[in-house]
């Protein structure tokens, strides 16, 4: 669910021609403990063009972890 929602946030990016350089945040967030991962990313072509954007992510099951792990 998580996997799926962050590869299609970056092939959105990607679709759209955001660059390197140009991405300001990616927010991932749920509404509850069972709820669809939510993925948002704010980009601006007005910065500049610093090549092919090459992105990845790494994920940690929170869970079992609370706050102050953060």
């Amino acid at each position: 669910m998580w996997d799926g929602a962050a590869n299609g946030i970056i092939q959105k990016l990607k679709s759209n021609e955001v660059k390197k350089g140009q991405v300001l945040s990616i927010d991932a967030h749920n509404e509850g403990p069972d709820g669809d991962a939510i993925f948002s990313a704010h980009y601006s072509k007005d910065l500049p063009d610093m090549g092919m954007l090459d992105i990845i992510f790494n994920h940690k099951n929170s869970n079992k972890c609370g706050w102050s792990d953060f």
